[in-house]
């Protein structure tokens, strides 16, 4: 009984130092991670230092043996397969860690999938790889495709290809040698044999279509024409009203899922709709219609967004505010800008510092800081007198604004 109940200790103790948040941290040229009480937990050694991901491992760059490696929350290092590997970098946005429970690194100028026990999941054979999307990652590899599963199993994609989409519901576009585009299904085998100029994703049982003659309709999982090309411009069915916006034209109209087009009178620009609203533009103003095509909030603003979280940022008389799906502002057009911080919150711009609300209209910090950046893991960076702290979500000050240099508190949330 004692033995089980000191294993219930260790345990439980481990378990919550797995849990705690870390924040890379700069002093002088070396990089750290302190908790979020400013305790340095792990002393500044790194040339750079990524935040840690959700499996509890981030990568950081060892000044002496000049190399990327990954450490966990107590500075030990994962063994990898590779000695000599660098870590992909996306687009010009910097090297990037696990994602999903694999990281992308280049092993001798090809890309391999490690997990996050430093095993080798697929080997270094790769020309690409894509992320995860439900469960499978498109890997290139000899001018062939494969489906890479999470538990290591690859598979041929059937069709020769030269380009294959990311899967999305089940379904992944490939275009061909002769520029067609068609799909394939979760298995890599041919769900809709190449015939399209361009092709969209599947929502809701529907993908949009091109025709070599340049006409846009929808089509099903069988290629079969559910709504027929006739379209010149178009956009997915992705939104709970199962509503995309099609152009004929100059002349841009809504189309429901069952083929039934309607209009908004006197509009010359429509937005998609996103919870149940979507903005309309009648002259220079622009309001927000439901899904009968009724104006719900009329024509009175510069600029608006589309809904999110029940709430819609819109500009009026120069200045920013943020209304409810009855047109009632929750926050004052008074702010020179405001925008999404994740985790249900917004920033504030007011005489150029930020502060942060809730979407609910709650002013949560008031804008006294010069600059902030997105929630995660709870936790948001903020910048005062030229040194970056960081906030809770409520907007308390959990490390003081004293650090040269912060990065985020984690990697994904």
């Amino acid at each position: 009984m004692k033995k089980l109940f000191l294993l219930m200790i260790i345990l439980g103790s481990s378990l919550s130092y797995a849990q705690k948040t870390l924040v890379p941290f700069q002093e002088g040229k070396k990089w750290g991670y302190l908790d979020t009480e400013g305790n340095v937990v792990i002393e500044p050694q790194y040339k750079d230092a990524e935040p840690f991901c959700p499996e509890g491992l981030a990568l950081v760059y060892h000044y002496k043996d000049r190399k990327w490696m990954f450490i966990d929350q107590q500075n030990n290092a994962l063994k990898m397969p590779f000695d000599d590997f660098e870590v992909k970098k996306f687009f010009g946005l910097g090297t990037r860690g696990f994602k999903d429970g694999f990281v992308k690194v280049v092993h001798d100028d090809k890309l391999a999938l490690v997990n996050t026990k430093g095993e080798l999941v697929y080997e270094a054979v790769y020309e690409k790889i894509s992320n995860f999307h439900e469960g499978i990652a498109i890997g290139k590899a000899d001018d062939k495709f494969y489906l890479l599963n999470t538990s290591g199993e690859k598979t041929l994609v059937q069709p020769s290809a030269i380009e294959v989409d990311r899967l999305k519901n089940g379904y992944a576009p490939y275009r061909t040698a002769s520029k067609q585009w068609g799909f394939i299904d979760s298995k890599g085998e041919v769900a809709i044999e190449a015939q399209f100029k361009t092709v969209g994703y599947f929502y809701n049982g529907m993908a949009w279509a091109r025709t070599m003659g340049d006409k846009i309709g929808f089509i099903n999982p069988k290629g079969e024409w559910i709504v027929e090309p006739q379209f010149d411009a178009v956009t997915d069915f992705n939104n709970d009203a199962k509503i995309a916006r099609v152009r004929s034209g100059e002349k841009w109209m809504f189309l429901r899922i069952n083929g039934e087009t309607f209009e908004i009178p006197n509009t010359d620009k429509l937005g998609k709709y996103s919870e149940g609203m979507a903005w309309a533009r009648s002259g220079e103003l622009i309001g927000y219609v439901n899904t009968s095509g009724k104006w719900v909030i009329e024509p009175t603003f510069a600029k608006a967004n589309n809904f999110n979280n029940g709430a819609a940022f819109v500009k009026k008389n120069d200045m920013w505010g943020m209304i409810d799906k009855t047109g009632k502002f929750l926050l004052d057009a008074k702010y020179e800008k405001i925008g999404d911080l994740r985790n249900k919150m917004v920033f504030i711009r007011s005489g150029g510092l930020v502060g942060v609300a809730s979407y609910s209209g709650n002013i949560v910090v008031e804008p006294t800081y010069q600059a902030i950046k997105d929630y995660f893991g709870g936790y948001a960076l903020v910048k005062q007198n030229n040194k970056w702290g960081l906030i809770d979500l409520k907007g308390k000050l959990v490390l003081d604004a004293k650090y040269a240099r912060l990065k985020a508190a984690s990697t994904a949330e």
